[in-house]
């Protein structure tokens, strides 16, 4: 009885080890192969701030948004994310970072009060019918 739940959990631990890796890959994939195309806007939603400034995948989102911003596929940018655990709001990090990257404050929007994916896009939609 003992070694059939061994093997039945070793399966199942297989098996949804597998899953995992083919959505990580699957992921990449589709990143790899994305192209970016012109827009009005860039929106970039929030993550996590930490104490000294932004988390390392909100620093990255900033980072590719700057990217597209330089080469040129949108003029402005909607930085969306309201407050997390510390000021200052994800939105107020990501302008931060930007600027540091010579990003003109400008062009930045700043959307501060989304507390999660569904809000970031719903408030984003409306800062962008407005800018």
């Amino acid at each position: 009885m003992k070694k059939n739940i061994l093997i039945t959990t070793l399966i199942m631990s297989i098996l949804i080890l597998s899953w995992v890796l083919y959505q990580y890959v699957s992921i990449l994939h589709v990143g790899e192969q994305s192209k970016p195309q012109p827009a009005d806007v860039i929106i970039v939603l929030g993550a996590a701030v930490w104490p000294g400034g932004p988390s390392p995948a909100l620093q990255a989102r900033v980072n590719h948004a700057v990217q597209l911003y330089d080469e040129g596929y949108a003029d402005r940018l909607i930085l969306s994310g309201g407050l997390g655990e510390h000021p200052p709001t994800e939105a107020e990090a990501m302008a931060v970072a930007a600027m540091d990257r010579d990003v003109a404050e400008n062009a930045l929007y700043l959307e501060k009060e989304a507390r999660n994916t569904w809000e970031n896009l719903q408030y984003s939609k409306k800062l962008h019918r407005q800018i």
